[in-house]
């Protein structure tokens, strides 16, 4: 069957011109098992069926995408802000709208980008073992004919990611935002994400292992493991130094599939480079930023959050966005009623978990389950040990960091010492005396909803940008950024004023600079007493209670970073401020 006849009337919209009662009849809202059935056999053919993803491929499949979007009555709009606002009406279908074809399209490019990442995974070892047996003219065929393969192979990943990454540009001039339409958001962020990283030691090219990709739960707490799980307290303090980020990509390549190669060979090769040490495409990250903002993707349906995508992608993060502050983008809502955490979930019938059943636990470093306020608490510490590292001085080392003016000053700085004869040293000091709020920075942007949704909107579809002559930062936390006073007036109506001065979002001062270093010297002070722990300091600066009395020393590092934040927490939202600012 061609693909036209999927979206001819009788199909989509269920007209039936010989019996004209039957259009008055109201449409199913169930799918049998046929129609699953039916549905899967769509990733299969095109996962299965196409050997090699060619751009003909990809411009096919999203050409068919874009017409399901026009008969469905999702026509395209001018600009993203047209679409704002998420509609939480829970009794909207859209039974009669062929999103499901689209869902099982978006998943059959994605396992099929996944799988021929890993082959390509398989065929790059297998070529670099090749080359360390002797020259023969059959060996020598074969590496011929291993490379025409790897070539069809790295095009045909990058076409289905490429179809992905446009399907993504389509729905969000296209789609609204409600508990439907999200779907379709959160299996696009799902399978650019996973088929752009390298984080399983132990890849395979079946299908079997990619069929789990396409569920419903949340992978964010297993799929990368502890270190990249969301309890990890340093991954985004990790993720601050953009160089350190194109190591880390190395590192991974090394560590799941090319142990034995040397860097130098890896770094040499072009398919390497360009598929496996390389970051996601801009305009592949700026599609997924946009999903996220346009509230086109639920977390749990996606398998991953806002952060995990920068995470995962060892992209590098900054204080700057605001994104990283929501909650309810970098991971599921929670159940804090811990007897039901280990029930099963519900699932609808075409398989996805339903997410108001959804049990959401973690286990720390320590073995302790972390839940509920106690999640909330471990995330906040994370961006906390982020503003951490960005409010220390600067050094050779995180030099890449900072913003471009004031990297352009330290080379002027220096360049200026080496013509009169000066030692780097001194130029090296007097740097490390320089503020970063001394010079703009190029990455910060203004925090009010519609200006997000305009700046997005203008990089991903190559819109004139408007220059602001200079951001206005909030001076009660020093982190929130606005074009003008009445900007920064709205951004504290939408919620900001609630959660402005509260950690983590304030500035990283002695108190928290205090508790930061107790945490990091807690096994080896336990038997110290707090003069020495804070030897220099005055009483006054004792804004956190000793971690070595009794109580103190047997409370899990889970509990006392929840105790911290209780402790100067206000009211705290369970929405992002615009969802609640733009639902009517």
């Amino acid at each position: 069957m061609s693909l036209s006849a999927w979206s001819n009337d009788s199909l989509l919209n269920d007209d039936d011109d010989d019996d004209d009662d039957n259009n008055n009849n109201p449409r199913p809202t169930h799918f049998c098992r046929d129609w699953n059935y039916l549905l899967w056999t769509i990733p299969k053919l095109i996962s299965d069926g196409i050997e090699f993803m060619t751009e003909s491929h990809a411009d096919l499949l999203v050409a068919f995408v874009t017409h399901l979007y026009n008969v469905s009555g999702w026509h395209e709009v001018k600009h993203m802000r047209e679409l704002i606002g998420y509609n939480d009406d829970e009794s909207i279908i859209h039974t009669d709208k062929p999103f499901h074809f689209i869902k099982y399209i978006i998943t059959g490019l994605g396992i099929k980008s996944y799988e021929d990442r890993c082959r390509l995974k398989t065929l790059m070892r297998w070529k670099y073992q090749m080359t360390n047996l002797k020259n023969s003219d059959n060996t020598s065929s074969s590496h011929s004919l291993l490379d025409e393969e790897i070539d069809a192979v790295s095009k045909s990943h990058l076409c289905s990611l490429d179809a992905l990454t446009r399907i993504g540009k389509v729905s969000l001039l296209r789609l609204p935002a409600d508990h439907i339409t999200e779907n379709i958001g959160s299996y696009l962020v799902r399978y650019m994400t996973l088929a752009s990283i390298d984080l399983i030691p132990h890849v395979s090219c079946s299908r079997s292992d990619a069929i789990p990709l396409a569920g419903s739960r949340f992978i964010g707490d297993r799929f990368g493991g502890r270190n990249e799980s969301i309890t990890n307290e340093t991954r985004y303090k990790m993720g601050i130094n953009p160089t350190e980020m194109k190591s880390r990509r190395l590192e991974d390549v090394k560590r799941t599939f090319m142990d034995s190669c040397r860097t130098d060979d890896l770094e040499n090769d072009t398919i390497m480079q360009e598929i496996f040490l390389s970051p996601p495409s801009i305009e592949l990250q700026n599609v997924v930023k946009g999903l996220f903002l346009s509230q086109l993707v639920d977390v749990e349906y996606s398998g991953l959050g806002y952060g995990d995508f920068f995470v995962w992608c060892r992209l590098p993060v900054t204080i700057c966005d605001p994104m990283l502050y929501e909650h309810i983008v970098n991971y599921p809502p929670y159940q804090d009623d811990e007897s039901n955490s280990d029930e099963e979930d519900d699932s609808d019938e075409d398989g996805s978990v339903t997410s108001k059943h959804r049990k959401l636990y973690y286990y720390d470093d320590e073995g302790v389950k972390v839940t509920g306020e106690r999640l909330r608490a471990k995330y906040d510490f994370s961006v906390l040990l982020l503003k951490q590292i960005w409010s220390e001085p600067w050094k050779p080392q995180n030099h890449s960091s900072f913003q471009s003016p004031f990297r352009e000053a330290v080379q002027t700085l220096v360049l200026c010492a080496h013509r009169y004869g000066m030692s780097t040293d001194i130029a090296q000091t007097v740097s490390s005396f320089m503020a970063r709020d001394w010079w703009p920075d190029e990455r910060a942007k203004c925090w009010l909803y519609e200006c997000e949704v305009d700046k997005a909107s203008n990089l991903i579809f190559n819109h004139e940008l408007k220059r602001c002559k200079k951001l206005i930062v909030c001076d009660g936390c020093n982190t929130a950024h606005a074009c003008s006073q009445k900007h920064l007036k709205m951004i504290h109506h939408e919620g900001h004023g609630r959660m402005c001065k509260i950690p983590p979002i304030r500035y990283f001062n002695q108190e928290d600079a205090i508790f930061c270093q107790m945490l990091a010297n807690r096994d080896d002070s336990a038997g110290n007493d707090e003069g020495e722990l804070h030897e220099g300091d005055s009483d006054d600066d004792s804004c956190w209670e000793s971690l070595d009395s009794d109580e103190n020393v047997s409370e899990s590092r889970t509990e006392l970073i929840y105790r911290y934040f209780l402790e100067r927490a206000a009211h705290r939202m369970e929405q992002p401020p615009f969802a609640a600012f733009y639902s009517e």
